[in-house]
């Protein structure tokens, strides 16, 4: 087991635990190894190797640009104007009891779902734009915000069909 650390890692960052085991029982001295499920030999306490951890070697950090700095500003005023109608709507007439027989609650509280949705339509929105091509990223925009929660639910089935995933990540990330 001595030789179990990987390269790049330092010896003194992943100290031997020889100690704790012994004054936990005793037991052999051991250290911590990666996470290896192909082996019969699997232990428990796996732990990121330091590459791991700085995201491996020459791997470029993304800055984001103008247009991201623009769009990640408006995600959180959108973001703030929904809490704040949220809030203003709970204050102001509250969920609970349930007043259904006003028309002023029922209003207030129809405008703030209305606009809670298209928040998180505008979230679903942005990543359709960043991951679809064109054309497609419109179509699929227009649908979930015409036409709501089922256009959207069909955008999600068909991207796991087509890429067998919802992740985002790029081919040069994984």
């Amino acid at each position: 087991m001595r030789g179990a650390m990987s390269d790049g890692e330092s010896e003194a960052f992943w100290p031997d635990i020889q100690a704790e085991g012994q004054a936990c029982g005793g037991g052999p001295p051991h250290r911590y190894r990666s996470l290896d499920l192909q082996s019969a030999d699997v232990v428990a306490a796996a732990r990121p190797s330091l590459m791991q951890l700085r995201g491996g070697p020459g791997r470029k950090t993304r800055r984001v640009g103008a247009f991201g700095a623009v769009a990640a500003v408006a995600y959180i005023l959108v973001g703030a104007a929904s809490a704040f109608l949220l809030v203003r709507t709970q204050s102001a007439r509250p969920l609970f009891p349930l007043a259904t027989d006003s028309l002023e609650w029922s209003r207030g509280w129809l405008a703030a779902a209305a606009a809670d949705y298209l928040g998180v339509c505008l979230c679903l929105c942005g990543v359709i734009a960043c991951s679809e091509p064109p054309g497609q990223a419109v179509c699929w925009t227009l649908g979930c915000c015409l036409l709501g929660s089922p256009v959207s639910c069909l955008y999600v089935a068909a991207r796991i069909l087509r890429h067998r995933t919802l992740s985002l990540r790029r081919a040069e990330d994984t």
